[in-house]
């Protein structure tokens, strides 16, 4: 669908399915034009955007670099004020995405059954499993 999507609008494209190992090669060499990349996500939206939109940020495979950028997030995290964080961490998506530093194209929805005899589960906000903890019960 991507693929016939980009078409319509006369883009040339050529899709390449590979392992998350040659992919974090592709990303981290910076081998590629575009790609389609899951994140689950974090709680805390200053790591979140930190992570993607820092320039010194590990997830930064666009090699995205906005000074403000950077000043506000290192301010957003040594604030302890949640308003003040929330006021800056709207500004950094709101400058963000004028500068269309990344198009981000799905959210999923995140649905988990969990069975009767499965103790310790802590549904995580992020989506992530985390199930250090987790045991089955008799």
């Amino acid at each position: 669908m991507l693929k016939s999507n980009w078409e319509e609008v006369g883009a040339q494209v050529t899709l390449k399915q590979m392992d998350f190992a040659a992919l974090l090669q592709y990303m981290n060499a910076r081998q590629f034009q575009a790609l389609l990349v899951d994140f689950s996500g974090r709680v805390d939206p200053g790591v979140a955007l930190s992570l993607f939109f820092d320039t010194r940020g590990s997830n930064n495979n666009g090699n995205y670099h906005n000074p403000q950028v950077d000043a506000l997030l290192a301010q957003g995290g040594a604030s302890g004020d949640q308003a003040e964080r929330t006021r800056i961490y709207r500004d950094v998506q709101r400058m963000v995405m004028e500068d269309a530093a990344m198009g981000l194209i799905d959210h999923p929805s995140i649905n988990n059954s969990i069975a009767k005899n499965v103790a310790n589960y802590a549904l995580v906000a992020d989506g992530s499993m985390r199930l250090t903890a987790v045991s089955l019960q008799k």
